[in-house]
């Protein structure tokens, strides 16, 4: 899910976008006028200023993306748990494609994740042997297949199985 910010910049095509928004629960019917780093923007999917739903911010004049909150399907009371939010910065037009040059993930207000693009290249060339699936299946090995666990009997064998595999895990 964190590699959802890239799904708005991906879309050439309105109605593709469109069904996007709606499987990350947008209510694309739902337009308003808000603002963002003194920009004015469109938020589809809620009315400005409330931000405890899924939206995206668009810039009015530009029409790029500034801010996709995605929040949860789920109703629970803890909407904030669920909130995960992309943040696009310094867009620049480079051979007539716009680019943001900075994207912000944040996850229950919390940053998580920063991408800095510091060039973007055209028409770049690329080592056919990046797609030789039969070479790289050589270069890696497989992981190990896991064995099925059984079926806790009680609530305790769960819970004394959950102890184990956590003791595992830092062993």
């Amino acid at each position: 899910r964190f590699d959802h910010y890239k799904d708005v910049l991906l879309y050439r095509s309105r109605q593709l976008l469109h069904q996007a928004l709606i499987a990350q629960h947008v209510d694309v019917e739902q337009t308003s006028l808000g603002r963002w780093d003194d920009h004015i923007v469109v938020v589809i999917g809620a009315q400005y200023p409330d931000e405890s739903v899924s939206q995206l911010w668009v810039d009015k004049e530009l029409f790029l993306p500034r801010r996709w909150i995605i929040v949860a399907a789920d109703t629970s009371e803890d909407q904030e748990a669920n909130r995960l939010e992309f943040i696009y910065r310094d867009w620049r037009k480079i051979n007539k494609v716009w680019y943001p040059m900075q994207i912000e993930t944040t996850l229950n207000q919390q940053r998580i994740r920063m991408v800095r693009v510091k060039s973007v290249k055209k028409d770049v060339v690329l080592d056919a042997e990046l797609f030789n699936i039969s070479n790289l299946m050589t270069l890696y090995e497989p992981a190990e297949p896991e064995e099925p666990q059984p079926q806790p009997e009680t609530e305790l064998d769960e819970i004394e199985r959950t102890i184990e595999d956590f003791r595992k895990k830092f062993e």
